[in-house]
């Protein structure tokens, strides 16, 4: 808001710190207000624990992830519209009850949470994002982008089918 008031404020524990201690891509806003925000545990005697809040425009918990089930997240995205986010890191995929790099989508109004077991994902900066029809893109496999839908289907993408959906 223009004026600048506070909206509603949040006290997170004390051992956490907004991301990594030199990661700026560790807040994301969507078009309505909604945000997540990715958490890093800060104890100096155990391996650093993820956590990612999402939390409604008005300050309401809309989702809370943890190391339960991601151990690393890589990157998140919210859609543009705040009705989902998307996940990539290293994740429990619990249709399989096993642990590899994996794809997160979790729709925050309704519908079912899909993770995607991608362990054969190159690690080659893919950005994450959403397109207009609610696809998550992008995980690179033996040369080629895969995109995943809403619904659970997984999509090889041609190289002008990607800039077409995901780079404007």
């Amino acid at each position: 808001e223009s004026s600048g008031r506070i909206l509603w404020s949040r006290r997170l524990p004390e051992k956490t710190i907004v991301g990594k201690a030199a990661d700026a891509r560790s807040l994301r806003i969507a078009n309505d207000g909604t945000l997540a925000m990715l958490l890093q545990d800060v104890d100096p005697y155990g391996k650093a624990r993820p956590m990612l809040l999402v939390l409604s425009p008005r300050g309401r918990d809309l989702l809370s992830l943890d190391s339960t089930a991601w151990s690393r997240i890589d990157q998140f995205a919210l859609s543009p519209d705040g009705t989902a986010l998307a996940v990539r890191g290293f994740g429990l995929a619990q249709e399989e009850e096993n642990w590899s790099k994996a794809l997160g989508y979790y729709p925050l109004r309704s519908g079912k949470t899909r993770i995607h077991p991608i362990p054969k994902a190159e690690d080659d900066g893919s950005f994450l994002g959403f397109d207009a029809e609610g696809w998550i893109c992008c995980a690179r496999e033996d040369g080629k982008r895969y995109a995943f839908g809403p619904l659970g289907p997984r999509k090889a993408l041609e190289e002008r089918e990607f800039l077409r959906r995901f780079r404007n």
